[in-house]
């Protein structure tokens, strides 16, 4: 069995009189041979995407906001941060053009790669890029590959825990893959945190209560919803024949969509039952918006982000588009970048004091900002200039005027005597 980086680092450390303490991970005797697979449904979690319409919208909004937030590469200064041009990074460059081919074009483009990227994530908790396309001379990959997380299995040291290396399963392959090539974006598994955990397990009883609602709700469509009702014949004992020719003249009459709630003619002595619609009918309906709130709540997505703004004014939704940001889209953001300066960032060299970091998402509260720039001014805290800056306008640059704060007229520190004023001339 090949040792690991740790073990290695654990001999040292013991060389110096430090022990090494490692310990196994859960479960870890259960995967010794095979690696630890995904903990969820991989295959069903990504094909809930494809029919459940309220977790399709969820993932997409915030798949798509991740992936508007650009990657910056800075360094720290002695007056601040210094941010790096596309240009000036190898590490830039591979993500704005992760799988080059002919005339600079790339068959995966940098936001293709951070939508499916979080894709992967909403759906699965975790999400792999393979490290390819490596230099000869220093090692730096100058290609990504997307990975399966279904596909993807770690093998871990069974007594230690320490990661081995990764096993990608395709039909009739394996292949091997060394942990420096391997970039894991995860939500931790609480129970393995070796895994993603996966938020379609929160809401398995949800997804598939409301997939069989719509395939129940299909059938009762393709059969005119709830039989209206019953052809009653008076003869008591109607052969074979007689029945089968019925049945077909209703249903060519009668049956289907697009003869929904026609009214059916009968002759020759038949009476028609109607049947009315039950409890069970109405709770139907009832429970297809309680799974499509358990869903939207899982991934904190409000309607008004969605688009369904009926009734709503505008305050409320800033609210939750502030709420959705902060709270839905702002974590799985945070995920991505500490993974990027911890697994990503280590295969390029010369970039130890470098860090990725990006532009905060979450909107401003333009009222509270407002009201918080009124009390400043007003008590003398910041000049007209800045609170121009505070709500990205530039500065007018009057010196004595717009760069020095203004105290109200009548304002006098405590215990001082009133100034006085002078004489009108």
């Amino acid at each position: 069995m090949p040792e690991s980086f740790v073990s290695r680092l654990g001999k040292a450390a013991s060389a110096f009189g430090r022990v090494f303490r490692s310990q196994p991970l859960p479960n870890q005797l259960n995967y010794q041979y095979t690696g630890v697979p995904a903990p969820f449904k991989p295959q069903e979690s990504l094909e809930a995407f494809d029919y459940n319409v309220w977790l399709g919208a969820s993932v997409k909004k915030i798949a798509g906001e991740l992936a508007r937030i650009t990657p910056r590469l800075r360094t720290k200064t002695k007056d601040g941060y210094r941010y790096f041009e596309n240009d000036e990074s190898d590490l830039l460059e591979v993500l704005n053009c992760p799988q080059p081919i002919a005339a600079g074009r790339s068959k995966l483009t940098g936001f293709q790669l951070r939508y499916i990227t979080g894709m992967h994530l909403c759906l699965l908790g975790e999400a792999f890029w393979l490290l390819d396309g490596r230099r000869r001379i220093n090692g730096v990959p100058t290609r990504l590959d997307l990975l399966v997380p279904g596909n993807v299995y770690i093998k871990n040291d069974p007594n230690t825990g320490d990661l081995l290396h990764y096993i990608y399963k395709i039909p009739g392959k394996e292949t091997i893959l060394d942990p420096l090539d391997v970039v894991h974006f995860k939500l931790p598994d609480p129970k393995d945190w070796t895994r993603g955990h996966a938020p379609t397990q929160q809401i398995r009883y949800a997804l598939d209560t409301y997939r069989e609602a719509e395939k129940m709700n299909l059938k009762r469509l393709e059969n005119n919803g709830v039989p209206p009702g019953f052809i009653k014949v008076e003869d008591k004992n109607p052969d074979e024949a007689r029945l089968k020719r019925l049945k077909t003249t209703w249903d060519s009459l009668y049956k289907g969509t697009e003869n929904a709630g026609r009214v059916g003619v009968l002759t020759g002595g038949m009476d028609f039952k109607e049947t009315q619609q039950t409890n069970s009918d109405m709770q139907f309906l009832e429970g297809k918006d309680s799974n499509k709130d358990e869903i939207l709540a899982n991934y904190g997505v409000s309607l008004e982000v969605l688009g369904q703004t009926d009734s709503v004014t505008r305050a409320n939704a800033e609210a939750a588009i502030y709420v959705f940001m902060r709270f839905g889209v702002l974590p799985f953001v945070e995920s991505v970048f500490d993974t990027l300066n911890n697994d990503f960032k280590p295969a390029f060299t010369g970039n130890q004091r470098n860090e990725f970091s990006f532009d905060d998402p979450v909107p401003d509260n333009v009222e509270e900002k407002r009201q918080t720039a009124s009390l400043l001014f007003n008590s003398g805290a910041i000049s007209p200039d800045e609170m121009r800056k505070m709500f990205g306008m530039e500065p007018l640059g009057i010196v004595g005027v717009t760069d020095v704060p203004y105290q109200p007229l009548m304002s006098i520190p405590a215990g001082q005597p009133p100034p006085e004023l002078a004489p009108l001339t």
